[in-house]
């Protein structure tokens, strides 16, 4: 059997730091906890400054030993011999979370390999489905968030005394998002930025997925960052004539008819060239799953936006009702986002609600399935062409992007232009770059 990886010198430090510096538990906490200790006389101690502390009682190798020798477990942590060696190398203080988080980086890669060890077994066993076996891979990659801390403790005290530094320092000036193609709407938004979800909304034939596609071609074309666009609802093959008619401005219907002028078909050969080296991936998918999403995209660290098309064609994972599924999806795409530094846009439909008011421009509460999705976007947008409920010929080919929710920003209902024939939104106007 494999030797697991693990550091006995390492772990006593932390041990030895704690009696040392009793206050220093509590922050060792946040890091650690009692089973991410290798050796059992190791979590065996530990365990015991933890009931000591939970008692308000002294900590140190007296009371220690007392609780361990109450428990019958003195003899197997090597008796008090081993205890007074705590006392002899006192490790240096300062860097006792340094300490910490070797004890957990091995601690990780412990429980990866018996989780591969398990995949493998699974793997071999001819009774077990292929994607089954590979939705648990996403289990593995799940584990690198436990190299970080759930949460990190700061006094306001600290947190704005680091804030003065960097207010004087003038680091707070916010990182440029990705343009998504859209001036006024990237004035409201600074652009896609990381770590950020963004939900696209609308009713049926209001041009979410067209409005989706535009921005993510903007974004892996002019800004050349890498895109992924799962789709539930249209194959590859659709999304590339919807791409290209939008990018070369020829209407879909002379596409498929295929009656090109010469000079469209050269057109179009420099236009497909170009859409061969955008780093630009659509997976076109009939089933879909968080966990699948998660693997994959942690699986390529180098992604910077990934489109969900849509919602509500996901498998939803067990829970006991629908909104409670929902609610899980979406708070792990935003955990994603923040993992992995990029962007979701997830694009969902909207209930029937704005087709009942006098004014069909939606709201928020017009978000389907959970007030869960609303909570967690930073943004939501909803393309809005007005012609769907009004004839005015004024309104044909006029639409706009209502920001209906903009949490680091202004909200707005930026003024787009609509081409149903070429697939496509286009700016009305231009403005200064953000």
């Amino acid at each position: 059997m494999r030797v697991r990886p693990h550091s006995p010198e390492t772990e006593q430090a932390v041990l030895a730091g704690c009696l040392a510096e009793p206050a220093l538990l509590s922050k060792v906490q946040r890091i650690l906890c009692c089973q991410d200790f290798y050796l059992e006389k190791h979590r065996l101690i530990f365990a015991a400054m933890e009931r000591l502390q939970g008692e308000a009682s002294p900590i140190d190798l007296r009371t220690v030993q007392a609780d361990l020798e109450g428990r019958g477990q003195l003899d197997r942590v090597g008796g008090v011999a081993f205890l007074a060696t705590m006392d002899m190398e006192l490790p240096d203080i300062s860097r006792l979370k340094d300490y910490a988080c070797i004890v957990k980086d091995r601690a990780v890669r412990c429980r990866i390999l018996d989780g591969s060890d398990r995949l493998q077994a699974l793997a071999v066993d001819c009774g077990q489905e292929p994607r089954k076996v590979a939705d648990q891979t996403s289990s593995l990659a799940a584990l690198a968030a436990d190299l970080s801390p759930s949460s990190h403790l700061v006094s306001l005290g600290e947190a704005a005394a680091d804030a003065l530094m960097e207010i004087e320092d003038g680091n707070l000036r916010p990182e440029a998002g990705l343009s998504t193609g859209f001036p006024e709407l990237d004035l409201l938004l600074g652009g896609f930025r990381k770590g950020r979800q963004v939900i696209l909304g609308g009713r049926p034939g209001m041009g979410k997925t067209t409005l989706a596609l535009n921005i993510a071609v903007h974004q892996a074309i002019r800004e050349e960052v890498a895109v992924r666009f799962y789709s539930m609802e249209m194959s590859a093959f659709e999304l590339a004539l919807k791409v290209i008619s939008a990018e070369s401005g020829i209407p879909l219907w002379i596409l498929e008819s295929g009656t090109m002028a010469e000079d469209q078909w050269e057109k179009l050969q420099k236009l497909v060239l170009a859409l061969q080296s955008a780093p630009f991936e659509v997976a076109d998918c009939s089933h879909l799953t968080i966990d699948q999403v998660e693997a994959e995209c942690r699986s390529e660290p180098g992604l910077r936006v990934v489109f969900i098309d849509y919602l509500q064609l996901m498998t939803p994972p067990r829970a006991e009702n629908r909104n409670l599924a929902w609610t899980v999806v979406s708070s792990r795409f935003k955990q994603l986002a923040r993992e992995m530094g990029l962007t979701t846009c997830v694009l969902s439909q909207l209930s029937r609600d704005p087709e009942k008011r006098q004014d069909q421009r939606p709201i928020l509460a017009d978000l389907r399935e959970s007030g869960a999705i609303e909570q967690d976007a930073d943004a939501v947008l909803y393309p809005f062409r007005e012609e769907e409920y009004n004839d005015d010929p004024a309104l044909k080919g006029t639409a706009e992007i209502i920001v209906a929710k903009n949490r680091h920003g202004q909200k707005g209902s930026p003024k787009v232009a609509f081409e149903g024939d070429c697939s496509r939104f286009q700016p009305e106007k231009k403005v200064a770059p953000f």
